[in-house]
C-alpha cells in the first residue's frame, strides 16, 4: 500500500507544522473506480462525517483557529459563484475540493421596539448550507452544485470553510476556537472527522456570538423614559439610555465612540430589545437587559437612587433580548449581546458578548474535554453607574454516527454586570441556549443554563438584584441514541478500499494499540517503547507494554513504581505515574513507594530523605522545606524576617513563633505580635501598626476606651482620663462632641449648668444644655474664636472635627448644607452622611486640602488627577494602605485586598488576586480564553491543514469520490478520500432544539506554600 504525502496549503500551515502546533498525516490508495465524481447534494445535506481529506490533525496552544471566514457580498444568478470579502481565522482560506459552509447569519428585515416576542427562523435569515467548492479564485469560490436560491445568501451571509478530518486530537491545555463575530463573519467553529474527535482540552466559541453594547458616557439626566433614544436627547421627557446589544436585527446596534457620545443612531440607544439583542439602560443610570436566544434574556436594573417615583427608583432597565426559535437541521443563531449600562460618570459597564455555534460532525467524540458556546458575563464592576446585561449563551451541536463522551457540553448565559455603589442599576442575565447531542452512546453532560443578574454591593429598599431578573434557561438535549446510523468507515482509507482495519496507530483502540502496517489491522502491543519488537508501543508517554494479567497487550505509563521517577513517582492502579500524597508505609492512596526516600511532597508531589512535616522536627522547630527538601530549623521570633521573604500566612503559622505576620508598611515581611486588632484580645485589644504589638487602644479605635478613661494617649496607646473639653488644645481633649464636656474626675459628658463651666480649664464660662459644651456667650459666629461656632443657647460652640456628626444643637440641627457645614465643621464642609468632612469618592477637594490647606478629606488625602481628580481618597499608593487592604487601586482610589502590581499582597491560605475584584481568593481562575482567542478576536494560532494526496505516479485528490455521509431515508453511500460505504438506514430528523454549550471555568489546583504529609 502507497503512502500518501502532505501539501499543507499556505505558509501559516507549514509553520504550523514546524512548531508541532498541528500535526497531520495519512494514507490512500488510489480508489477501485478512477473516474469516480466529487459528492455533491448540497441541498438536501449529505455530505454527513466529512471526506477526510485533511487528515490527521492535532491542536496544540490555545485558541486554535481551524476555519476560515470570509462575508458573503454577492451570489451570481445561477447560484454556482460566491464572490466574497477579507479573509479571517485560519490563513490558507479556501481552495478547490474544500467543504464550505454558506450562513445567513443576521438581518431580520423589521423589528419592533420592546418586543420580546419569539422569533421563528423559518426563511432565510439564519438558514446555512453545506457545498463543495469546484475552484477557488482569490475572491470567488465555484461551486460543485447550485445553493438553493440565488438570493438566499446575497445579504448578511458569510462562507466558511470546514476542515475534514480522519482524527482531530486537542490536546490537553489546548482548544479550539473561532474567529469572533465582527458584524460581517466569524462566530462558528464547525469541524468534520471521518474516525474521531479526541478532545482533552476544549473546543469553545464562549463569548464569539453578537456583540454586547457599548458604553458612553453621557450628561446627568433623570426621568427618561425611552425604548429609542440617546440618553441626552432633547426635550428631557424623550430622553433614553445606553447602547443596545446586537441580534439579529443588525439596525439596532452601533459600535460605541467614547470620542463623540450620542452620535449613532437612535435605535441603537434605550431600553428597548430588538429581536434577541438587549437594550440598553435608560437614564439616569439604569442596567443594561441581557442578551437572548433559546430564552429571554434578564430585565435590567432600576435608575439611580435618587432618580425616584414614589420613592422607589424608576423601572427602566433594559428589556432582555427576544427568545429564537428554529432547527438545527437548516438553522443556526448566535446568542444575543448584552445591553450597556447607562453611565453619566464613566464607571459604567459594556454588555456581555453572546455565544458563538459549535457544530461537531464525526465518528466518535472522545476525551473528557469539554464543548462550549458561552455568552459571556460582565465582569467589570461598575462604580456609581449602571451595569450591563450578559450575553446569552449560542448553539452547540453534536452530531455523531457512534459514541459520544465529553464531560460537559453547554451554552450557558453569561451574568450581568454587578456593582452601582450608589446604588445603581444592575445588569439583566443573558439567557441560555441550544445545546443538542446526537449519538448512539455515550456520556455527555448537557447544560443550557440561564445567566444570573448583577448585584449592587449594599442593601437597598429593592434587594441586592436592585429589579434586574436572571436570564430564562435554555434547551439542552443529552444524547438519547438517535445518530446518524448506517455503518462508518474507520478509518476513511485502507488497502481494500472498504470499511474497517487502520491506518495509524492513533485509529486503534487501547486494547489493540498498534495499527500493523502489513496487514492495516490493530494488534496488542508485545514490547516496550523503543524496543525492536514487532509491536512496541508507540510513544513515551505510554511506552510500557503490560504482557500479562487483564491488561496485556495494552500500552501504559507504568507496570510499577520503578517505571516512574520525580515529580510523579508512584504507579498508580491505572497505570499511570502519579504525585505522591503520603509517606512510605502511610495509608495514603499514593504513598512513597521506596524507604530510601520515604518522605512525601505534597507540594510538588516528589518523595525524598528530608523532612517535610513540622511533626518530625522539635516543638520549638519548624520544617523549612520552602525551596526544596526540607531541614529542621527554629521558629522565627517577632521582629524577625518570615522565612521566604514575604507575609504568607500559612509559612507565618508554622514559621513564626507568634504565628503572625506582617503584610505591609514599615514591619512588611516580619513576624510581629499582631498584625490587625483581631489578633489582639482584652486588656489589649487593638494592634499598634506602629510596633504591631497589642495595646489598649489606637487613635483610631477609640472606643476600645470609655468609662473613667475614655481618651487614648496617642504617645502610650493606652486609655487615661481626659484633661481638656473636646475641641481644646489640651493633650487628651474628650474625643468626641457627643460628650465634650471633660469632668474634674476624667470622664467625658456634657455639662448641665453654668457653674459645670466656671472651672478653670473650660472653654468658656456657659454651659449650652443642648450641646452639654462650655463656651463664651455669643450672639453670632463673629463673636466667637475661629475654631468655634455660636450655638442658638448663645454658646461658643467648638467646631466638629472630621468625621464626627454634624451637631444637633439648632440651628444645625444635624442637617448638612453649605451653610451648615462652613459653620460648623473644622473643615469648613459637611457630606450627605450628616458628617464633616468629605468621605472616600466626594469633593471637591483641591481647593481646600490641596489649595487652602484646610483638610476638608476625612481620609486626609486628595487625588488631585486620575480619575478621582478633585475627589477626596483612601490612597494615591499602597504606602496609604495597611492591614487587611494592603493594595491601592489607582482606579478607585481606595484600600483593596491586591491588585494586578501588588499581587503578592494575597497570602497561601488565599494566594490568587481576583484582578476584576480585588480580592484575594482561594483558587486562580481564567474568565476567559485570555491569551488564545478572547472576545476581542486575538488569534494566537491559526490553522488550516489541507492536504493533497500523492500515490507515485498516481495522483489522487483525498475528495475525489461520491461522500453521502447523511443518506436520504432510502439508503446511500459514503464515498470519498478512496472509499466508498453502504449506508442503509435513514438519519433521524434532527431535534428542534439545538444545542450551545458553555465550557465550565476549570479551577487550577491550589498551590500551597508548604510541602506536608497530611492537613493539620
Amino acid at each position: 500500500m502507497a503512502r500518501a504525502t502532505l501539501r499543507l496549503r499556505g505558509r501559516v500551515a507549514a509553520a504550523l507544522l514546524g512548531s508541532g502546533m498541528l500535526a497531520v498525516s495519512c494514507s490512500t490508495t488510489k480508489p477501485s473506480e478512477p473516474t469516480a465524481t466529487l459528492a455533491q447534494a448540497e441541498t438536501p445535506d449529505s455530505f454527513g462525517i466529512g471526506s477526510g481529506r485533511d487528515g490527521n490533525a492535532t491542536a496544540a496552544a490555545l485558541g486554535t483557529v481551524l476555519n476560515s471566514y470570509a462575508a458573503v457580498t454577492a451570489v451570481n444568478v445561477g447560484a454556482t459563484q460566491v464572490t466574497f470579502g477579507a479573509l479571517h481565522g485560519a490563513a490558507a482560506g479556501f481552495a478547490t475540493d474544500d467543504l464550505v459552509l454558506l450562513w445567513h447569519t443576521t438581518g431580520v428585515a423589521a423589528a419592533t421596539s420592546g418586543n420580546q416576542t419569539p422569533v421563528s427562523l423559518t426563511g432565510d435569515v439564519g438558514a446555512y448550507e453545506l457545498a463543495r467548492v469546484k475552484s477557488a479564485g482569490a475572491t470567488t469560490l465555484t461551486l460543485t452544485n447550485p445553493l438553493s436560491s440565488a438570493t438566499r445568501f446575497a445579504t448578511g451571509s458569510q462562507v466558511v470553510r470546514v476542515p475534514e478530518y480522519a482524527t482531530l486530537t486537542i490536546a490537553a491545555g489546548a482548544s479550539v476556537a473561532p474567529y469572533p463575530w465582527d458584524g460581517s463573519s466569524g462566530g462558528i467553529v464547525a469541524l468534520f472527522a471521518t474516525v474521531a474527535i479526541s478532545n482533552a482540552g476544549a473546543i469553545q466559541a464562549d463569548g464569539a456570538g453578537f456583540r454586547g453594547g457599548g458604553i458612553e458616557n453621557a450628561n446627568v439626566q433623570t426621568g427618561c423614559v425611552s425604548l429609542d433614544n440617546w440618553s441626552n436627547a432633547v426635550p428631557a421627557a424623550t430622553c433614553g439610555g445606553a447602547h443596545k446589544g446586537e441580534g439579529l436585527f443588525p439596525s439596532a446596534y452601533a459600535i460605541a465612540n467614547v470620542a463623540a457620545p450620542g452620535m449613532g443612531p437612535p435605535a441603537t440607544y434605550g431600553r428597548g430589545n430588538y429581536a434577541n439583542g438587549g437594550g440598553g439602560g435608560d437614564a439616569h443610570n439604569a442596567g443594561g437587559g441581557g442578551g437572548g436566544n433559546a430564552g429571554v434574556g434578564g430585565l435590567g436594573g432600576r435608575t439611580w437612587i435618587g432618580d425616584v417615583i414614589a420613592g422607589v427608583p424608576r423601572a427602566v432597565g433594559g428589556l432582555g433580548g427576544a427568545p429564537v426559535t428554529y432547527s438545527f437541521a437548516n438553522y443556526a443563531a448566535l446568542g444575543g449581546g448584552g445591553g450597556a449600562g447607562e453611565e453619566n460618570n464613566a464607571v459604567g459597564s459594556s454588555g456581555g458578548s453572546g455565544g458563538g455555534v459549535v457544530l461537531l460532525r464525526a465518528a466518535s467524540l472522545t476525551g473528557a474535554g469539554t464543548v462550549s458556546a458561552a455568552g459571556s458575563s460582565v465582569t467589570t464592576v461598575a462604580g456609581n453607574d449602571g451595569s450591563g446585561g450578559g450575553g446569552a449563551g449560542g448553539a452547540v451541536v453534536i452530531e455523531v454516527s457512534g459514541a459520544a463522551s465529553c464531560t460537559l457540553a453547554s451554552a450557558n448565559g453569561g451574568q450581568g454586570g454587578s456593582g452601582g455603589t450608589d446604588p445603581d442599576g444592575t445588569g439583566g442575565g443573558g439567557a441560555g441556549g441550544y445545546v443538542l447531542v446526537e449519538a448512539t452512546s455515550g456520556a455527555c453532560t448537557v447544560s443550557a443554563a440561564a445567566g444570573a443578574n448583577g448585584t449592587t454591593p449594599t442593601a437597598n429598599v429593592l434587594g441586592l438584584a436592585y429589579g434586574a431578573t436572571p436570564g430564562a434557561a435554555g434547551t439542552a438535549t443529552p444524547a438519547n441514541g438517535a445518530g446518524y446510523g448506517g455503518q462508518v468507515c474507520t478509518p476513511a482509507v485502507i488497502a481494500d478500499n472498504s470499511c474497517g482495519g487502520c491506518v495509524l496507530d492513533g485509529d486503534c483502540p487501547a486494547t489493540q494499540p498498534i495499527c500493523d502496517p502489513t496487514t492495516n489491522l490493530c494488534a496488542p502491543c508485545n514490547g516496550n517503547f523503543g524496543s525492536a519488537a514487532t509491536h512496541a508501543c508507540p510513544t513515551t508517554t505510554a511506552g510500557v507494554c503490560v504482557t500479562a494479567d487483564a491488561g496485556a497487550g495494552t500500552c501504559v505509563a507504568c507496570a510499577t513504581s520503578s517505571d516512574c521517577a520525580n515529580p510523579e513517582p508512584v504507579c498508580s492502579s491505572a497505570s499511570a505515574c502519579v504525585a505522591c500524597n503520603g509517606d512510605n508505609g502511610s495509608s495514603a492512596t499514593s504513598p512513597c513507594p521506596s524507604a530510601a526516600s520515604p518522605y512525601c511532597n505534597t507540594t510538588t508531589g516528589a518523595c525524598g530523605s528530608a523532612c517535610f512535616t513540622d511533626a518530625e522536627c522539635g516543638a520549638a522547630d519548624w520544617c523549612n522545606d520552602l525551596a526544596s527538601a526540607g531541614m529542621c530549623q527554629p521558629k522565627v521570633s517577632n521582629g524577625q524576617p518570615v522565612p521566604g521573604g514575604s507575609c504568607v500566612l500559612a509559612v507565618a503559622t508554622r514559621a513564626c513563633v507568634s504565628t503572625i505576620c506582617v503584610a505591609s508598611g514599615a514591619l512588611a515581611g516580619t513576624c510581629e505580635t499582631c498584625a490587625s486588632d483581631a489578633n489582639c484580645t482584652a486588656p489589649t485589644p487593638a494592634c499598634n501598626p506602629t510596633s504591631a504589638t497589642c495595646v489598649e487602644c489606637t487613635t483610631p479605635d477609640m472606643a476600645a476606651c470609655n468609662g473613667a478613661t475614655p481618651v487614648c494617649s496617642s504617645t502610650q496607646n493606652t486609655c487615661a482620663g481626659c484633661n481638656g473639653d473636646n475641641g481644646s488644645t489640651a493633650t487628651l481633649p474628650c474625643p468626641t462632641s457627643a460628650n465634650p464636656y471633660c469632668a474634674a474626675a476624667g470622664t467625658c459628658g456634657k455639662c448641665a449648668s453654668n457653674s459645670d463651666c466656671a472651672i478653670t480649664g473650660h472653654p468658656g464660662p456657659t454651659c449650652d444644655t443642648t450641646t452639654g459644651a462650655c463656651g463664651t456667650t455669643c450672639m453670632v459666629d463673629a463673636d466667637c474664636p475661629m475654631a468655634d461656632w455660636c450655638s442658638q443657647a448663645g454658646v461658643c460652640t467648638p467646631k466638629t472635627p472630621n468625621g464626627q456628626p454634624l451637631p444637633t444643637a439648632a440651628p444645625v440641627d444635624g442637617t448638612c448644607n453649605a451653610m451648615n457645614g462652613a459653620r460648623a465643621c473644622t473643615s469648613g464642609v459637611c457630606d450627605t452622611d450628616g458628617k464633616c468632612g468629605y468621605a472616600s469618592g466626594d469633593g471637591s477637594c483641591t481647593a481646600g486640602d490641596a489649595g487652602t490647606g484646610v483638610t476638608v478629606c476625612r481620609t486626609m488625602i486628595c487625588a488631585s488627577s486620575g480619575p478621582n481628580s478633585d475627589k477626596c481618597a483612601q490612597c494615591l499608593t499602597d504606602a496609604d494602605c495597611s492591614g487587611a487592604t494592603p493594595a491601592c487601586n489607582l482606579t478607585s482610589n481606595e484600600c483593596v485586598q491586591c491588585t494586578a502590581t501588588n499581587a503578592t499582597a494575597c497570602t497561601a491560605g488565599m494566594p490568587a488576586c481576583d484582578v476584576a475584584s480585588s480580592v484575594c481568593v482561594s483558587v486562580a481562575t481564567d474568565a476567559g480564553p485570555d491569551g488564545a482567542v478572547d472576545a476581542g478576536g486575538d488569534a494566537e494560532s491559526t490553522s488550516d491543514a489541507s492536504v493533497a494526496a500523492s500515490t507515485g505516479d498516481a495522483s489522487v485528490e483525498a475528495g475525489e469520490a461520491n461522500e453521502t455521509g447523511l443518506p436520504p431515508p432510502s439508503g446511500g453511500t459514503i464515498e470519498g478520500g478512496g472509499l466508498s460505504c453502504s449506508m442503509s438506514s435513514s438519519r433521524p430528523a434532527p431535534h428542534s432544539g439545538l444545542l450551545a454549550l458553555t465550557l465550565a471555568l476549570g479551577a487550577s489546583v491550589l498551590g500551597s506554600a508548604r510541602r506536608r504529609r497530611s492537613k493539620r
